[in-house]
């Protein structure tokens, strides 16, 4: 049995629970665990046999006991399943509320409460915790807050649609200013 991740885990998808609980068994101490992609193709194949309904066990779609690669494709497949979705995690009416109140605990967990879907605010407690827990093992894994931040940001929030180039630059600027060292804080007091 994978490691419990609390009443949490019933709210998110079971792609994202698999995910999550695999990491926490075998990725943690992963050196650039969510920096270095894993094999992406296969990330893409087991994502979209998920969204078409399929049942999936890790351990049989990876192939081979878990390893390095095995644990970056884990962690690969979880950030693309957030960044693929049709809508953010972070909605995209809070997008500059959240760019101006990153680094105010307190505003900020006023604008995500009031405005973020249970089912998006279970996701995002459910990251921050796995990613405090990576963050723990930092001077293993070199997975800083500061490098977590950068690597889930794209993943988590995007810029309202827009024309041209002003929407890839604020979107890198919600991937750089979203500062999750503060949302790290957050993670219990952002429980239900």
């Amino acid at each position: 049995n994978r490691l419990s991740m609390s009443s949490t885990s019933s709210q998110l998808p079971d792609i994202v629970v698999s995910a999550i609980s695999y990491i926490n068994l075998y990725g943690l101490k992963v050196e650039g665990i969510f920096r270095v992609n894993g094999d992406l193709k296969l990330t893409e194949t087991i994502l979209e046999r998920s969204k078409s309904g399929c049942i999936i066990d890790l351990d049989s779609e990876l192939g081979s006991s878990p390893n390095e690669v095995n644990c970056r494709t884990v962690a690969s497949l979880l950030k693309m399943y957030f960044r693929n979705s049709p809508e953010p995690l972070f909605p995209y009416p809070i997008y500059k509320s959240v760019l101006r109140y990153c680094r105010n605990a307190t505003k900020l967990k006023q604008v995500i409460d009031s405005a973020m879907s249970k089912e998006s605010h279970h996701a995002l407690c459910a990251i921050l915790r796995l990613c405090e827990r990576v963050s723990k093992f930092a001077n293993v894994n070199m997975m800083h807050p500061n490098a977590l931040s950068i690597c889930w940001g794209a993943s988590l929030i995007k810029a309202p649609p827009a024309s041209g180039d002003q929407a890839d630059s604020m979107m890198f600027a919600a991937a750089m200013f979203v500062n999750l060292s503060l949302s790290l804080s957050l993670s219990l007091s952002l429980s239900f």
